[in-house]
């Protein structure tokens, strides 16, 4: 018996160890955008890549085509990233970071095209690493109090 418990400290704490070292070789971050509105929405995250845009750029580029991740009314939708959330603003190479939003009804009724020419969005934000940190990562959709002093398109 008293093997087995010195046996299961030993397996304790070495999981507790690995378990650290994993957690500082490979951070996890999340941005969460909240659906607080009475409909589901689409929405993308502009980290640019292939075809995509970067802040000051705030065009739809015409390379990146839908389908989008999907918020649910009432609920969220995240990106997550093996990184810090200061590591997303040093591979984005931009001070900030712009998020579209996209009614879904939109995005089936409409050639990526005509939404393009029409910019057929619902709300572009437009987020600094410290709007971020300030948002405790929980951007909201549609904006309320707490989304105050955010650079947002079309503006409040």
């Amino acid at each position: 018996m008293r093997n087995l418990t010195y046996l299961m400290t030993i397996v304790s704490v070495l999981l507790i160890l690995l378990s650290k070292g994993c957690k500082d070789t490979f951070p996890q971050s999340s941005i969460t955008l909240m659906n607080n509105s009475d409909t589901d929405v689409n929405y993308y995250f502009a980290f640019g890549g292939e075809g995509g845009i970067l802040y000051p750029d705030t065009t739809l580029p015409v390379t990146l085509t839908p389908p989008f991740p999907e918020a649910r009314k009432g609920h969220s939708g995240y990106y997550d990233c093996n990184c810090t959330e200061e590591e997303i603003f040093e591979f984005i190479s931009s001070d900030t970071l712009s998020l579209y939003i996209f009614h879904p009804d939109t995005l089936a009724k409409y050639e990526w095209q005509k939404i393009i020419e029409d910019y057929n969005i619902l709300r572009r934000y437009d987020l600094s690493l410290g709007d971020l940190q300030r948002l405790d990562f929980e951007v909201i959709y549609p904006p309320n109090a707490n989304m105050e002093g955010i650079q947002m398109w079309p503006p409040e």
